[in-house]
């Protein structure tokens, strides 16, 4: 009977409302609404209820003056009238429903015919709900007053002359009628019609009914004969139970308008609501010294306590439930206890409940909880008491924390089933023996497959079946493992298909349940050889290009040196493959790699030793060579590997560099021509890798010019566009020279980008247009990494910043942003907007020109934009 009941109501309406009431600042704010209210205004429930009720009419109609209108006191009736909200058309209606509250109504005007009605009862329900909420909160200590007083205020709600309280309960002896405060009836008649109603028959009769009944006409509930037949026009009778027990009967009589189904309905659930108080202020008589001492030890005992009726309300519950729920005793007494139960374990529960009888009188079970914070695990017992009849009066439920208990199990049956799941999933054959006897008591997918048995066959099975060393022997090293002697065996195993094959067997003992078993690991060792094999391959050649690795060079080499050979030495180290792992990829880095040794093989004479012996270095070595031929080969390879190759449609520059040595003395060791040749190498590199990444520049250039053709002519329009605002700025050669450079790469970055993205003739999603924005630090990474062009990474960078700050993606502002990378951004927005796109048109030089003009000092530096625009002209360039 609280207000949740009312905020019920207001859910359920079919159209926007929303309750409002007057706080103790005597503003009138917004206290609850419907979801169809919050929607329409477009807030959430915090934000409106944080707003005035007139802040709200005002945003809805502001033609009227609503804060005078609310607060105006000579208002009583509905306020109603139409207005156009976000173009729809509304009814408005706005009522009084005491001194501290108001009611709003709002609904569309194709349903006002349907709804006015439903409107008017909706008002009665939440106005007579509201007074039963009032009438409720009454404060008397003695039952017997407290529920006079209900009464008389109930007379007064329900606009009727009399009511007659009939009470059945022995521990309750007061019977009582009751007149309207306003009736002119002299006592002595009064007197006089109370005799008469306790002795006549008819209402008697009425009174002992179990179901609230009611009648409108006088002869529908009375004789002829009656002397009350003038006195009586219509009568409710409502009875009241407590305990499943008829304890009560209350009837009122005469309403001006009559009863209704309704009014049926509600006075059961109130005059419930009342009799259940009066008992609870009874009982809160009778045993409030002893219910403190019984709380008192209830509080110190380390158990969840509660005691709770059929619907499983609380009625009791001690300081350590309190504190698991996180709640008040005041806040969970006359709430159910299964509401604070999440998930489908709430129904287990109350089916369990609804199971307790006399010959199963308690339940046991366990749930997890997660009040307030803390993860709890909770053993319950729910125990039902019964009276001297057998009948069930309350429950209890006892709770005791055995997370530690249920954690420990939880976890450990995680481990089993991560150990099954594991052993399950290992495609290395396992089986699990008993010692005793040699029987297999269990094994994984794994061994079924080897030995071509089901696991029900093989479980059949002892392990003397499959080994095919004699019974003694079997029995003797299950001995040993078991004592823990020996670990690791060697045996021949038989197949269910008869095939004997040489197995690897790692033993173990494992404890299970104070039970030993063994554990068997076994490998299928058959092939060893060419396992073996293999594994020299391996450790002598290397795996990406098949040459040899630097392991057998160097053993080749020591070799060689015993024999007394002259060998020539040839380092190769191929350029800028970091340039090409960090911006294509590490398989295209292995492409290139790859190339690199197929073009120096098709150059190469017959070499004795061809080794890759690092990422990008290869060592030849060559027996009886001069000093000149080593030279002039390794001028002759490192001319003819300068060349283009393609991986997936992108053209990829490779270029090695060369560095030799000659052994012309036995004692010199492969670390003296190692560090020979790599002087010489290192010297050649910082040459060749200056040309090498320039090539590999215009090779990214290229192939974003191949995914979009657009992008090239593009570069070139803003690089002219921006060398001719520098010459005009009087910049240096030097500066624009650096200009040039950096608007003709500045979209470099793009190279990392879909061409799908980049050619796509519809708008790009936001997710395209974040991979689209990246462009600019991508291409400053590729920059930064090339020496001749680590000047110019910054300007690219920032070439989308704006001059007030919005920009991307540093967002600096103003002088802060590179000169340069200010110049690129007018030079690339002027071809952006003149040239043309498919999802957007192209704007005309005028156009454009005013466009810069509009957007100079916000996105665009105001001296650039002035150059460029007297520029363009004088020299009339579209």
């Amino acid at each position: 009977m609280q207000n949740h009941v009312i905020y019920e109501v207001i859910n359920k309406l079919p159209f926007s409302a929303c309750l409002a009431h007057i706080n103790d600042k005597h503003q009138l704010m917004v206290n609850y609404a419907n979801q169809s209210f919050y929607s329409l205004i477009r807030l959430t429930p915090t934000q409106s209820n944080q707003l005035k009720l007139h802040e709200i009419l005002d945003s809805l109609d502001s033609s009227t003056d609503w804060s005078r209108l609310l607060f105006n006191q000579k208002i009583h009736e509905t306020i109603s009238q139409h207005i156009n909200y976000h173009e729809h058309n509304y009814k408005l209606e706005l009522t009084k429903i005491d001194e501290k509250t108001w009611m709003l109504f709002l609904h569309e005007d194709s349903n006002i015919h349907q709804l006015t009605q439903q409107n008017w009862q909706y008002q009665q329900v939440i106005q007579r709900q509201m007074a039963i909420n009032q009438i409720l909160h009454v404060e008397h200590e003695d039952s017997v007053e407290f529920v006079k007083e209900i009464l008389k205020q109930l007379i007064s709600m329900l606009q009727v002359t009399l009511s007659v309280l009939c009470v059945h309960d022995e521990s309750f002896h007061v019977d009582s009628c009751i007149w309207a405060e306003n009736q002119t009836v002299s006592p002595q008649v009064q007197t006089k019609i109370i005799s008469e109603l306790k002795e006549n028959k008819d209402i008697k009769n009425t009174l002992s009914l179990n179901q609230p009944i009611f009648f409108n006409k006088a002869e529908d509930f009375l004789s002829s004969s009656s002397s009350l037949i003038n006195v009586i026009d219509n009568m409710l009778a409502v009875p009241i139970f407590s305990k499943e027990k008829h304890v009560a009967s209350i009837a009122f009589f005469n309403r001006n308008e009559g009863f209704n189904e309704f009014d049926a309905r509600q006075m059961l659930i109130t005059l419930r609501a009342v009799w259940l108080l009066k008992d609870l202020k009874d009982q809160l008589s009778i045993n409030s010294l002893e219910q403190v001492k019984l709380n008192q030890i209830f509080d110190q005992i380390p158990l969840y306590i509660c005691e709770f009726d059929k619907n499983t309300v609380l009625k009791y519950v001690n300081q350590k439930y309190c504190d698991h729920i996180g709640l008040r005793a005041s806040e969970l007494i006359g709430r159910p206890f299964v509401d604070f139960i999440e998930g489908d374990e709430k129904d287990v529960i109350l089916n369990q409940i609804a199971r307790l009888s006399i010959e199963c009188p308690t339940i046991q079970y366990i749930h997890k909880s997660s009040f307030p914070r803390q993860v709890e695990w909770i053993e319950w017992i729910d125990m039902a008491i019964f009276d001297e009849q057998g009948e069930i009066y309350t429950y209890y439920s006892l709770g005791l924390d055995v997370s530690d208990r249920k954690n420990l199990e939880i976890k450990e049956q995680e481990e089993l089933t991560m150990l099954r799941s594991l052993i399950n999933s290992h495609k290395a054959v396992m089986i699990f023996i008993n010692p005793e006897h040699g029987k297999i008591i269990d094994a994984n997918p794994a061994a079924c497959t080897f030995y071509g048995y089901s696991k029900e066959e093989l479980l059949q099975l002892r392990i003397h079946d499959i080994n095919m060393l004699p019974l003694e022997r079997v029995d003797q090293l299950v001995s040993d493992v078991t004592k823990e002697s020996q670990e690791f065996f060697t045996f021949p195993h038989r197949l269910k298909s008869g095939e004997i094959r040489m197995v690897h067997v790692y033993s173990s003992p494992i404890k299970i349940k104070d039970k030993t078993i063994l554990y068997s690991i076994i490998f299928d060792v058959t092939d060893k050889e060419l396992a073996l094999k293999e594994i020299n391959h391996l450790a002598y050649f290397d795996y990406l290009t098949g040459l040899h690795n630097r392991r057998f060079f160097e053993e080749t080499f020591i070799r060689f040196s015993h024999q007394n050979i002259s060998m020539g030495l040839l380092l190769a180290d191929i350029n800028g493959l970091k340039l090409v792992n960090d911006h294509y990829g590490h398989r295209c880095g292995d492409f290139l790699i790859n190339k690199a040794v197929e073009h120096i093989k098709k150059y190469l004479p017959s070499v004795d030793v061809f080794a890759r012996i690092g990422g990008d270095e290869f060592a030849i070595l060559i027996k009886d060579i001069t000093h000149e031929e080593l030279f002039a080969l390794s001028d002759r390879l490192e001319k003819e590997l300068e060349v283009e190759v393609e991986y997936l449609d992108q053209k990829l520059f490779l270029s090695v560099s060369f560095g030799v040595a000659l052994q012309d003395q036995t004692q010199n060791t492969l670390d003296t021509l190692f560090k020979v040749a790599e002087s010489m190498l290192q010297e050649r590199k910082s040459y060749n890798i200056k040309s090498s990444r320039s090539h590999m520049i215009n090779a990214m250039m290229s192939t974003l010019f191949q995914k979009s053709e657009r992008e090239q002519s593009h570069s070139i329009r803003v690089a002219n566009y921006c060398v001719a605002i520098a010459e005009h700025l009087s910049m240096t050669k030097e500066q624009i020279n650096k200009l040039r450079i950096a608007a003709t790469l500045h979209d470099i970055g793009k190279i990392v980008i879909d061409e799908k993205i980049l050619n796509k003739t519809e708008r790009l999603t936001v997710e395209e247009w974040k991979i689209m924005r990246e462009h600019p630090s991508k291409g400053a990474r590729i920059l930064e990494d090339i020496e001749e062009y680590k000047d110019i990474a910054y300007i690219v960078e920032t070439h989308h910043e704006r001059y007030d700050g919005l920009g991307y993606p540093l967002g600096l502002k103003g002088d802060d942003i590179p000169f340069k990378s200010r110049i690129i951004a007018v030079a690339d927005a002027f071809d952006a907007m003149t040239q043309f796109r498919t999802y957007r048109n192209t704007l005309s030089f005028t156009d454009a020109i005013e466009e810069l003009k509009r957007s100079s000092g916000t996105q665009f530096d105001p001296e650039v934009v002035d150059v460029f625009v007297q520029y363009i002209n004088e020299e009339e360039l579209i």
